[in-house]
């Protein structure tokens, strides 16, 4: 019977550093944020390798609205659209 309960309050016994974050959690946070930042101007690069001429104003939309991850993705449709074909 000693034993039991011995082990019962071991065992709910909290951890000494609960609250601080840990080496593995901080990398993959920012694993994640360099993540992010890598994928943030990929509609604007994408336009401007398609040689779309609304690139520039691409960029600029997903600079202000892409943090949102519904502009993100207007913007990220946007890119993958073609040009409608120069007016003669």
């Amino acid at each position: 019977m000693r034993k039991m309960l011995l082990v019962v309050a071991v065992g709910s016994a909290a951890p000494a550093h609960a609250g601080e974050p840990t080496l593995m959690g901080l990398l993959g946070t920012f694993a994640l944020l360099g993540a992010l930042l890598c994928l943030y101007p990929l509609p604007f690069l994408i336009a401007a390798w398609r040689g779309k001429r609304a690139a520039m104003i691409l960029g600029v939309v997903n600079l202000f609205f892409g943090w949102t991850c519904f502009g993100w993705l207007i913007c990220l449709a946007w890119a993958l659209t073609p040009d409608p074909p120069a007016a003669p």
